[in-house]
C-alpha cells in the first residue's frame, strides 16, 4: 500500500472501505443530481505506519490520510483529514479511530496476551484508537518525571510548555508510567497516564484503566487529575 501510495495511486481496497464506510459523505443533492462522488473523494494520498512496538503481527496498523472532512483529525497546516486504520494479512481493512469494535476486532485476530507487549506502545495504541475527537487528542506519559520536560509528545516541539508548579505538587504522587498487569486466563488491565488537548494545547492531566477480558472487549475508565497542568503552552498559529 505505501508503494502505491507513494506512486500517487489510492490503494484500491482502502478507497472502496472509505466509500463503503462514509456512503453519506458530501451533500444530500449531489448523489441526488449528479450521482456518487469520484474516487477522488476517498482516495489516501499519504500511509504513515503506526509504531505499536511490533505487538501487532498478523494486522498493520497505520495512520491514513485523506480529503478534507472525510477522516476523523485534520491535517494542521496542510490540509485533510486522517485517521488510524489496520489491515489484516487476509486483507480485511478497519478504521480503528473512535471505534472501540474495531480495536477489539484486531485484537482478537491477533490473539496474544497483552502482558507481551510494550506497555508504553499500547498505552498510545488505545489512546489514539479511544480517545481522539477530531483534533483533540492524547500524549502518554513514559513516566511521572516526564512531565517536567514535556516538549509535545510524540516527536516533540521542542518546549514552551510551564508546568503549573501548585497543581503538580497537588498531582504528581498519582502520575504512573504506563503498566500491564493480568494474564489470558483474568484478562489484562493496562493503566496510564496522559495530557490532552486540542492539537498542542495539551492542558488535561488524566489517568486511564484499560480493561480487556479474554475475549478482547474493551472496558475504560478515566479520572482527570488536573484540568490544567500546564500555565504556559506553546503560541503555534495555524
Amino acid at each position: 500500500m505505501i508503494t502505491e501510495v507513494e506512486r500517487g495511486v489510492s490503494p484500491a481496497s482502502l478507497t472502496a472501505f472509505l466509500r463503503r464506510t462514509f456512503p453519506r459523505r458530501g451533500p444530500w443533492w449531489w448523489t441526488r443530481l449528479l450521482g456518487p462522488l469520484p474516487d477522488a473523494a476517498y482516495a489516501v494520498k499519504r500511509i504513515v505506519p503506526f509504531d505499536d512496538g511490533e505487538f501487532f503481527v498478523r494486522s498493520c496498523v497505520f495512520y491514513g490520510f485523506a480529503p478534507a472532512g472525510l477522516l476523523e483529525a485534520h491535517a494542521l497546516p496542510a490540509g485533510g483529514s486522517y485517521g488510524l486504520f489496520a489491515l489484516s494479512r487476509d486483507g480485511v481493512v478497519s478504521y480503528l479511530t473512535r471505534h472501540r469494535e474495531a480495536a477489539e476486532g484486531i485484537l482478537g485476530r491477533e490473539d496474544r496476551a497483552l502482558d507481551e507487549g510494550d506497555s508504553f506502545a499500547l498505552a498510545r495504541f488505545f489512546t489514539e484508537a479511544l480517545d481522539r475527537k477530531g483534533n483533540s487528542s492524547g500524549d502518554v506519559l513514559r513516566s511521572a518525571d516526564s512531565l517536567p520536560g514535556y516538549t509535545g509528545g510524540h516527536g516533540g516541539l521542542g518546549g514552551g510548555y510551564v508546568l503549573d508548579a501548585a497543581e503538580w505538587t497537588r498531582v504528581k504522587s498519582q502520575v504512573l508510567a504506563p503498566v500491564i498487569l493480568g494474564n489470558s486466563q483474568s484478562g489484562w488491565r493496562l493503566e496510564y497516564c496522559i495530557v490532552y488537548g486540542w492539537a498542542h494545547e495539551k492542558k488535561v492531566l488524566s489517568r486511564h484503566r484499560i480493561d480487556i477480558d479474554p475475549e478482547f472487549r474493551i472496558s475504560k475508565e478515566e479520572t482527570v487529575l488536573s484540568p490544567k497542568i500546564f500555565s504556559r503552552t506553546p503560541g503555534i498559529l495555524y
